[in-house]
């Protein structure tokens, strides 16, 4: 009886079993890579417990987009916030656990194919989910599981750091900053900026915020659609896109976020 095929067999499978054994050392030996992002001109997105946070690694700036800062509004305009902070709202994202697959994720990552994603789930389900643009970022939030209740809008926000210059088209400045934060913009850019006292909120329709950090580079820019209107709120530090809403069932909103490379980019309505 011919016995070489079986041991041909065997070498075989015996060399396949270390292969795997040896990959598997080799992973193990790996730290491990972190946490998987999605990067943007300047920034990066990542998820964490809160939400999406848009931010330069190392840099005192970030931006949050969460359901614990979006709210609704009913039609006499009282504000709930989707997950007020006494709820013990659960959440779950699209990251790996176990670190072969998060090995996979991270290469997904380091080759922009990541995209972020975030579940929270309370009286209201929430999905957040990032994808990008030819100009930025696009954050989609999608509410379901909504109880019948009387919802005339809702906001979908981001927020913006201390040391922010919000300002929109018109060259209205909201942020109270000094004349020495904003004075570089009109030196260098030819970006005049006027203040007004109005109160802590100021409604837009429609209309372009842009959000510069004198200490990180690249602009922020969001632009309200003619159905929309852009609220900012200094107290918090939030800027604030309200939505109509048609339904009471689901309802989906999009934030866009477009990422310029410098103050230069940006395009005053003078």
């Amino acid at each position: 009886m011919n016995k070489q095929p079986a041991r041909f067999l065997t070498t075989r499978l015996a060399a396949f079993v270390a292969f795997f054994l040896v990959l598997a050392l080799m992973v193990w030996g790996i730290p491990d890579p972190g946490k998987p992002t999605l990067r943007a001109g300047y920034f990066f997105l990542s998820t964490t417990a809160s939400g999406i946070s848009l931010y330069q690694p190392g840099k005192y700036a970030y931006y949050e987009f969460s359901p614990w800062n979006d709210y609704v509004l009913d039609s006499q305009g009282v504000r709930t916030a989707f997950l007020p902070a006494d709820t013990a709202g659960q959440f779950h994202t699209i990251l790996a656990s176990g670190k072969f697959p998060k090995l996979l994720q991270f290469a997904k990552s380091a080759f922009g194919f990541f995209q972020p994603e975030v579940t929270f789930t309370g009286i209201y389900r929430m999905d957040y989910s990032v994808g990008k643009t030819q100009s930025g970022i696009s954050v989609t939030r999608i509410v379901s599981d909504v109880p019948t209740q009387d919802i005339a809008a809702t906001a979908h926000t981001m927020t913006y750091s201390r040391d922010d210059i919000v300002f929109d088209a018109k060259g209205m400045l909201y942020t109270e900053n000094t004349d020495s934060d904003t004075e570089f913009l009109e030196s260098y850019y030819n970006i005049p900026l006027t203040r007004h006292d109005t109160g802590i909120r100021r409604a837009e329709t429609p209309a372009t915020v842009y959000v510069i950090n004198p200490r990180i580079a690249g602009v922020l820019a969001i632009t309200s659609r003619d159905s929309e209107t852009i609220w900012i709120d200094k107290d918090w530090k939030f800027i604030e896109l309200l939505h109509k809403t048609y339904t009471d069932k689901s309802f989906t909103s999009t934030l866009n976020v477009n990422v310029l490379e410098s103050p230069k980019d940006v395009r005053l309505e003078l």
